[in-house]
């Protein structure tokens, strides 16, 4: 199953990756949240340029889950962290625009669930989670080289590897915001500061002797 998921978004990364057109693309640096009905993901992201029109990206991130009564249990909060790593295509340009594309995350989460009963139960659960998405947003480009994207993604939670009692997993939509920098903008912008003139130094006062005024 595992195999027919990542597959094409596997090959749509090989494939955008065989399209660079130069051996130092540029790169953009930033922060990513998503947010969907149970739970919130944030950390830094990075993406490199390897087309007019695509990119690849990766992120590490923090998550916090609670599910309530959404999952199998009655009650389940929780948190961990994850990777991610995805494509994206622009329809215009690269970072302006309307954009698709796919992504995948693996998350590992402490869930700590409870049943209200009866009879009333409690318990800790390890479980890594595969996610697997396809999503599409809106990018723009500001002049300072930053730029802001907000995505709609659709995707799927599969529960690969489970240590306790089991928890849910299911479709999930997600919604999402990020901020990030180009290396190239941030070189402009430091370089633009140092070539800043400096102010001129203010005029020396003529200092008016005692002995003068006597």
């Amino acid at each position: 199953m595992l195999r027919t998921v990542l597959s094409p978004l596997f090959a749509a990364l090989a494939l955008a990756a065989c399209q660079t057109p130069n051996p130092t693309p540029p790169t953009h640096f930033g922060f990513e949240a998503q947010v969907y009905p149970t739970g919130v993901m944030i950390g830094p992201r990075g993406e490199v340029e390897v087309s007019q029109r695509d990119a690849l990206h990766a992120r590490a991130a923090v998550h916090f889950v609670d599910r309530g009564d959404a999952g199998v249990q009655d009650d389940e909060p929780g948190s961990g962290w994850g990777v991610g790593a995805g494509w994206r295509h622009w329809l215009d340009s690269y970072g302006e625009g309307w954009h698709f594309g796919a992504r995948a995350d693996i998350w590992r989460l402490d869930i700590e669930w409870s049943n209200v009963g009866p009879p009333r139960r409690s318990g800790n659960t390890d479980v890594t989670v595969l996610v697997p998405a396809i999503e599409g947003g809106y990018s723009w480009t500001y002049k300072n080289g930053g730029r802001l994207d907000l995505t709609v993604g659709l995707g799927r939670e599969f529960n690969v590897d489970t240590d306790g009692a089991e928890v849910g997993e299911g479709a999930v939509l997600m919604f999402g915001a990020s901020f990030s920098a180009g290396t190239k903008g941030i070189l402009r912008l430091h370089e633009r500061r140092r070539s800043r003139p400096l102010d001129p130094p203010a005029p020396e006062r003529d200092v008016v002797s005692m002995a003068s005024i006597d």
